[in-house]
């Protein structure tokens, strides 16, 4: 099955990550097809989360610090 992980690349372990991040591997291991969006603001997180979530996406993995977590968790509620 496909996951989509939104990610804040400058948040926490992330900023310090080069080459392939380690949630694309953490994902394939737990039998996933991942595909990470990296996000540049919140706004950009809203906007792309709901595209994908009109266009049929049921899965869904955030990755980030509060301000991304919070962002995600707005858009999924409504």
């Amino acid at each position: 099955p496909k996951l989509l992980i939104f990610a804040n690349r400058y948040a926490g372990t992330l900023a310090r990550v080069r080459g392939q991040s380690p949630l694309e591997t953490y994902a394939r291991e737990a039998g996933f097809e991942p595909e990470v969006v990296y996000t540049k603001s919140s706004i950009h997180l809203r906007r792309e989360l709901r595209d994908y979530l009109a266009r049929g996406v049921d899965r869904v993995a955030v990755a980030g610090g509060d301000g991304t977590i919070h962002a995600a968790v707005q858009v999924l509620a409504h």
